[in-house]
């Protein structure tokens, strides 16, 4: 029963992990599409640096946000890889006790 709610845990961390990730690349994925508007209706190369300026602190921030989050959702799947791991081995252990005992 352990090992089954392991795999349940590791499909919805996987699950998580990759809803994360499609949102984040949609997301990002806007933001590269209209940076290309937005340098087509530039009419000085001030307006370009101004608007590749936005574009790249944006982009930086959301990557800087994205890594963040993706290392939290690590970090729970990791701890509660850990604890169901601990179940599984102090389970281990008293069926072997019970079994020795029986024998």
């Amino acid at each position: 029963e352990v090992a089954n709610r392991l795999n349940q845990k590791f499909l919805k961390a996987v699950h998580s992990y990759n809803d994360e990730l499609l949102t984040f690349s949609s997301t990002r994925l806007k933001e590269d599409i209209a940076v290309s508007q937005k340098l087509s209706e530039c009419k000085s190369p001030e307006e370009v640096v101004r608007v590749y300026t936005s574009f790249i602190q944006t982009a930086f921030r959301q990557y800087t946000e994205e890594a963040t989050n993706l290392m939290h959702l690590y970090n729970i799947f990791t701890d509660e890889t850990i604890a169901s791991a601990h179940e599984m081995n102090e389970q281990g252990k008293k069926a072997a006790v019970k079994a020795k005992s029986a024998g």
